[in-house]
């Protein structure tokens, strides 16, 4: 597993570099509104929130699930 830490949005891995993100991950509710429901700025920040595996989050993303099982949808947010 590999230990971030966060410090004023800017990303660190455990060897204290910089690590540049494009994209942001969100798990949201499935209904209209899309209300969050857990917020990270990779992957698999996300997944260790939501308790699942990294690849989870990738293959929702690319499949485009509904996630109406599970109750949550995860998408990606690009950084402006």
């Amino acid at each position: 597993m590999i230990m971030l830490k966060f410090l004023n949005r800017k990303v660190f891995n455990i060897r204290g570099v910089v690590m540049n993100n494009k994209y942001e991950y969100m798990a949201v509710t499935t209904d209209e509104f899309e209300t969050p429901i857990a917020y990270g700025p990779s992957a698999s920040e996300l997944a260790c929130k939501l308790d699942i595996d990294v690849n989870t989050v990738y293959t929702s993303i690319f499949h485009n699930r509904s996630g109406k099982i599970k109750g949550r949808k995860i998408i990606r947010v690009e950084l402006l």
